[in-house]
């Protein structure tokens, strides 16, 4: 395991929460740190940006094979150091080349992809293209046969307003929209052939667009394998109400398994012993079990 920071920063907080450095277990561990000569404490959106840096200069020397799980950033320090992205997801696609990507919070009951991430509801229905909905669809079909083993996922589609529109009543996006998109992802669907070790040939059933607040009940009862929600809000609040401490924000696309926890910095539970490992935890377990499906042996665990 590799870990990019600073190793001093990690002692202090880990003697601050009582933790030994017989129990930080540094032989198992190869610490990278950037080269920066700033005191992480004084400039936080400098630090975790170049450790960003720092995984994914790695990284691409050779993708395949690799898990990266990131811990949360704090966005608006970033922004300042000059992080000129939204969040993790853009930065990783950009870095990685891929054309199309999507954000999933993976969670014990429910899966969700998001058609649009990060985008303000005044600019939801411009940003809510056929090609991001249908890009959407594909990537979480392909994720459900290939990272979790699903043989023939069933997969649900939001509407985008009350009553999935009532037929046009409440607005006509499911019709210009939403309907088309899943023309085409289905299309590209059922030409699918997986082509990582552990996956074979799949289909995948698509539902919808149906009203998110139904909807979503029914997937806790298991009538679906996955979701795919429309905008940010539509799909994280019931996952994050589910299980907050266990959800696993994964990015699709990308030629490596890159998780993270659900959740922010929580600065103000830094160092009090006060704060859940629980998502982290799960989101290594979750990329280590993601890692293995697609590429076996080459991912080794035994020292997370």
């Amino acid at each position: 395991m590799v870990i990019h920071g600073h190793r001093a920063t990690l002692e202090r907080v880990a003697g601050q929460v009582g933790l030994t450095p017989t129990s930080l277990r540094w032989d198992a561990v190869e610490v990278v740190e950037p080269d920066l000569d700033v005191d992480p404490a004084q400039a936080p959106g400098v630090c975790q940006t170049a450790y960003l840096e720092s995984a994914m200069d790695r990284i691409m020397e050779q993708p395949e094979g690799c898990v990266l799980v990131t811990a949360p950033i704090n966005k608006l320090r970033a922004r300042r150091a000059g992080f000129a992205f939204p969040g993790h997801t853009e930065f990783l696609a950009r870095r990685s080349g891929c054309g199309r990507f999507a954000m999933m919070m993976a969670g014990p009951r429910l899966k969700v992809v998001l058609a649009t991430t990060h985008v303000a509801i005044g600019r939801l229905v411009e940003a809510l293209t056929p090609r991001a909905v249908s890009d959407a669809i594909v990537l979480a079909g392909r994720s459900l046969v290939e990272d979790f083993g699903l043989s023939r996922p069933k997969l649900a589609i939001c509407g985008l307003n009350p009553h999935a529109g009532e037929g046009g009543e409440f607005g006509n996006e499911e019709q210009r929209i939403i309907e088309p998109a899943m023309e085409t992802a289905l299309e590209e669907l059922a030409s699918f052939q997986p082509e990582r070790r552990g996956a074979s040939g799949a289909s995948v059933d698509l539902v919808g667009p149906m009203p998110s607040d139904t909807l979503f009940w029914r997937a806790i009862q298991g009538d679906f394998d996955g979701v795919v929600a429309m905008y940010h809000d539509q799909g994280l609040i019931p996952v994050k109400l589910l299980d907050f401490d266990r959800t696993v924000n994964v990015t699709l696309g990308l030629p490596f398994v890159r998780t993270s926890p659900d959740h922010g910095t929580a600065e103000d539970l830094v160092g009090t012993g006060r704060a859940s490992p629980d998502s982290m935890m799960a989101a290594c377990d979750l990329g280590l079990a993601m890692g293995r499906r697609r590429w076996g042996a080459a991912v080794d665990g035994s020292d997370r």
